[in-house]
């Protein structure tokens, strides 16, 4: 099986990591489609078809979810734990934002009270 990527024919291995959902869905649609076009041709085709896709629509129902679940197992695999079912989170205490009372001096106000301190300690 052959497929191009931008331009260039891709072989082997690489074709999985092309096919994304869109293509899969593309290709999976354009499937559908041929074989009902082939299928309303004859009723046995067409009995044969529908037999396959009610089997197939059966099958995934029957699946259910799996790829929440295999998603947590996932998550859960790389992190080492699993996850707990219930988590509490308690608030946080209460912050003061008021403050000392004192303000911060600016450089220029600590350098000046500095040099008022040493004129008055040389007095």
């Amino acid at each position: 099986m052959r497929t191009h990527l931008i331009g260039r024919p891709v072989t082997g291995w690489a074709i999985a990591h092309v096919l994304t959902e869109s293509t899969l869905f593309s290709e999976t649609w354009s499937k559908l489609k041929l074989g009902m076009h082939t299928a309303k041709q004859s009723e046995e085709k067409l009995k044969y078809f529908h037999k396959c896709v009610s089997d197939a629509v059966e099958h995934m129902l029957n699946m259910g979810s799996s790829s929440e679940k295999s998603m947590v197992q996932e998550f859960e695999s790389f992190i080492g734990t699993t996850i707990p079912d219930e988590i509490s989170i308690y608030p946080p205490e209460v912050a003061h934002t008021k403050g000392n009372g004192r303000r911060l001096k600016r450089g220029s106000e600590q350098a000046s009270s500095k040099k008022t301190k040493k004129k008055a300690k040389k007095d």
